[in-house]
């Protein structure tokens, strides 16, 4: 029990220091998402201008749908990770309370 207590406390500790982190990178991830959309509506509307040939077109609209569908893809990963990590420390948290409130010290 005691080894159990010790492995979530240094996890708890670890996602103390590391949350910070994924919340910037996840918001980098945001910011990129939309600039790569921001870019695919701008490749659309230079096709459409008559500024890009039916090629470019095609081989730029790949390669940026490919970067948009791998940053999402990223950014779900990322919040996925975060929540379970939030999850993590709202229940140690809650533990540790529940723990103090049962205390005879108290």
């Amino acid at each position: 029990m005691i080894d159990k207590e010790i492995e979530d406390l240094e996890l708890y500790i670890r996602y103390q220091k590391t949350v910070p982190r994924q919340k910037k990178i996840l918001k980098e991830l945001e910011k990129d998402l939309k600039e790569t959309l921001e870019i695919l509506a701008e490749i659309r509307r230079e096709h459409k201008d008559g500024n890009l040939t039916e090629k470019d077109y095609i081989e730029l609209i790949g390669h940026m749908q490919e970067k948009a569908e791998k940053t999402e893809k990223l950014r779900r990963d990322q919040e996925k990770n975060l929540q379970d990590c939030e999850e993590f420390m709202y229940i140690y948290m809650e533990q540790q309370k529940n723990k103090r409130d049962k205390s005879p010290l108290n």
